[in-house]
């Protein structure tokens, strides 16, 4: 794919889906999180948040068609 140009279309398509996984992601939250945090403490609720956080995030890094694997230095 080095060197050619693509759509603009196709970007946004790819992109759309990208921000799809996001809002998917978040409105998944509020149905998650109230049992998994039940009975907590604070700390605990911290830790389980930031490891959602986490795979939310990881879930829109994922590497795709516009979004190659590289490696940073």
């Amino acid at each position: 794919m080095s060197g050619q140009l693509i759509s603009r279309d196709e970007v946004a398509k790819g992109w759309a889906e990208r921000v799809g996984v996001v809002v998917s992601g978040l409105n998944a939250l509020v149905d998650r999180l109230p049992p998994i945090l039940e009975g907590k403490d604070r700390a605990e609720m911290w830790r389980l948040i930031k490891a959602e956080v986490y795979e939310l995030r990881r879930a829109y890094a994922e590497e795709g068609e516009y979004c190659p694997q590289v490696d940073v230095e």
